[in-house]
């Protein structure tokens, strides 16, 4: 699920696997996973997985880490739409939240850093 992601996202330009290489050029994003549960609601268990991600957009200015946000909101939040991504069937693919984490950044006195977190759900299978 992972490298299907990875590849859905490239619209938003340099997307890292839970962690950016050092002096990496701003904006940027690193995704990451939070969580990976089966389902197992019923007797007869499904072969869907929820997966749950974060996406932790980078910039320089608070206006270009909302230009990324712009872009990554509609690839990422799709209520209703059942879709294909790369070898998984997507049944839901929604965002949880959407925070502004720049006052937890350390600020230097010539550099600046603006983050926005965006935490997202998809709930897929693995195509037989």
């Amino acid at each position: 699920m992972t490298k299907e992601l990875l590849k859905l996202l490239t619209p938003l330009g340099a997307v890292y696997w839970r962690l950016a290489p050092q002096n990496v050029k701003f904006p940027f994003c690193v995704l990451t996973k939070v969580s990976e549960v089966p389902n197992q609601d019923e007797l007869t268990a499904t072969a869907e997985t929820e997966y749950t991600y974060q996406l932790d957009i980078y910039a320089r200015t608070m206006l270009a880490a909302e230009t990324v946000k712009e872009a990554a909101c509609p690839l990422l939040n799709r209520p209703g739409e059942v879709f294909m991504l790369g070898g998984y069937y997507v049944g839901y693919c929604r965002i949880d939240s959407i925070d502004d984490n720049t006052e937890l950044e350390i600020t230097g006195a010539e550099k600046t850093v603006s983050r926005i977190t965006i935490e997202f759900t998809i709930k897929a299978a693995k195509e037989a």
